[in-house]
């Protein structure tokens, strides 16, 4: 008769250990994130003489926001993620804009000439302390 009181108590441990392996799977997945094709994000400057007809007409300088593909010990290929002109004329969408784009788009530059962006120390951290506890 004893061995029935038994059966709800396992059963619960059992309920219990399941409910927590969903929790931390669901808990570990949640900050990972999922296909981030870049190995680092930066930004990259530039400056371009515009020309008209032959003729010069102004300078533009660029801040492209880009995402490294490839990486040697000196240079970094990037794809452009975004970007950003100091004239208003060259940051609406278009063909000047799409023109600016393709001449980084896929290019090797020097990685010294990028500003990388961090990561913030905590998710360092965290990155780090998962991978010595898996």
């Amino acid at each position: 008769m004893t061995i029935f009181y038994l059966y709800p108590f396992i059963l619960g441990i059992i309920t219990g250990i399941f409910f927590l392996k969903i929790y931390q799977s669901v808990k570990t997945n949640k900050g990972k994130t999922k296909g981030s094709k870049y190995l680092r994000r930066g930004l990259y400057t530039n400056s371009y003489t515009t020309s008209q007809n032959g003729s010069k007409t102004g300078e533009v300088t660029v801040q492209f926001e880009v995402g490294e593909l490839e990486k040697t010990s000196t240079k970094s290929k990037v794809e452009v993620i975004n970007l950003s002109t100091s004239s208003a004329a060259y940051n609406k969408e278009g063909d000047d804009r799409d023109k600016m784009k393709s001449m980084v788009n896929n290019l090797w530059i020097d990685s010294k000439e990028v500003e990388w962006i961090e990561d913030p120390i905590q998710k360092m951290r965290e990155e780090k302390l998962n991978e010595i506890l898996n």
